[in-house]
């Protein structure tokens, strides 16, 4: 579903609600809160499996972000716009954007890239090339002051893999780690960019291989 320009007119000033006055709860209650949500209905489904493509993945979510989750009344009527990017979207070269892109009352806008975990080096492509490294480097959101990774475990330990990631970043160019932002498996980390500003980066954790856990 799509906005008309004129809706999207109709829709350019319609303000936050009072209740979502800073950027970092809009992000939390449009956005973060609702991709957990549709993580967990696509987890009970058990159709994910360690050999289930990215894309196949990030259409479910995003399906249930649309249809079933706290704000699929918002997205139905224009306040929310969500954009998926599949790996069709390639120039010669490379990936120009990440692959999801939430819009939301038109003035808060936040990019995601989701990686797989799921072999030997898929820590190094989470926060290399294609990934965290092209926030730091201004290649996404050179124009936004944040950003969002999604980590789809299909291998290995949640809590382990969560950890590597932080010590990794941690040896990085980040100002600062914040492991408790009130919601289990993500944390967030802060970069100073070069060019382009500080930047505060969402990390979200979903976990595709243990059978229990909390919804």
């Amino acid at each position: 579903m799509y906005m008309t320009i004129n809706s999207l007119k109709s829709k350019e000033n319609k303000p936050i609600p009072s209740r979502l006055g800073s950027k970092e709860e809009v992000i939390k209650e449009c956005i973060i809160l609702p991709l957990f949500e549709a993580y967990r209905y696509l987890k009970a489904s058990g159709t994910i499996t360690v050999g289930t493509h990215e894309n196949i993945i990030s259409n479910k979510i995003i399906y249930n972000v649309k249809n079933k989750s706290s704000i699929s009344e918002l997205y139905e009527k224009h306040y929310i716009e969500i954009t998926l990017r599949p790996k069709e979207h390639h120039t010669e070269e490379a990936l120009v954007e990440p692959d999801i892109e939430f819009t939301v009352f038109a003035q808060c806008k936040l990019w995601i890239e989701a990686k797989r975990i799921y072999q030997n080096d898929s820590i190094s492509n989470y926060c290399g090339k294609g990934g965290l490294e092209d926030y730091l480097i201004g290649r996404y959101s050179d124009k936004e002051d944040n950003g969002g990774m999604l980590a789809y475990i299909q291998s290995g330990s949640l809590h382990e893999i969560q950890n590597e990631i932080i010590e990794t970043i941690r040896a990085s160019n980040c100002r600062e780690i914040i492991e408790d932002f009130g919601i289990d498996d993500m944390f967030v980390s802060i970069h100073e960019r070069e060019k382009h500003g500080e930047i505060n980066m969402f990390h979200l954790f979903f976990d595709f291989l243990t059978k229990s856990g909390k919804y």
